[in-house]
């Protein structure tokens, strides 16, 4: 249902690309795309190509909602601006991981 975290299976098509988009990116669009938890189970047995791929900004910048993006939503700006090795260290210290 809408705005519900849940698992979906995603079923491989041919030239198809699947995206999984991060905090930031959930961020930077004021929630227009969801930062999603990735795993992937590969139910058919069939060879497959995964690519992982992450781009960060450097730590001193400062993430907040892009302006272009914010003023065509509806409704109020959801997330606070965040320096981004700050947010990153406290997201490490809340999983118990150390940066």
């Amino acid at each position: 249902a809408e705005g519900e975290r849940e698992w979906i299976d995603v079923r491989p098509m041919q030239d198809m690309w699947i995206v999984n988009t991060g905090d930031m990116l959930e961020r930077w669009t004021n929630g227009r795309y969801i930062s999603n938890l990735h795993r992937v189970c590969n139910a058919e047995g069939k060879e497959r190509l995964s690519v992982a791929f992450f781009f960060e900004p450097n730590v001193d910048a400062l993430v907040a909602p892009l302006q272009t993006v914010f003023k065509d939503q509806e409704g109020p700006k959801e997330y606070d601006s965040v320096v981004y090795g700050d947010w990153l260290a406290q997201k490490y210290k809340s999983t118990g991981e150390v940066l």
